[in-house]
């Protein structure tokens, strides 16, 4: 199954510090599903959860840069 695949490469992108990378991978996978696949959640959930781990990682550098300058 192509979602496997693509599963495994935008988590390896991930745990390698490209988070940004695994988020375009998802849009494209994305891109190339029908509009009613069922598949289309899991895409979007993981784009989700990819920005909320930048999000976060930006925060921890913030609260860890201000901990160490202030």
């Amino acid at each position: 199954m192509i979602q496997t695949g693509v599963t495994m490469f935008e988590s390896g992108q991930h745990m390698t510090g490209d988070t940004a990378g695994a988020i375009e991978t998802e849009k494209k996978a994305l891109a190339l599903l029908p509009a009613d696949s069922p598949a289309r959640g899991y895409y979007e959930a993981a784009i989700a959860r990819f920005k909320a781990a930048m999000d976060g990682a930006q925060l921890l550098r913030r609260g860890l840069l201000l901990a160490y300058c202030g």
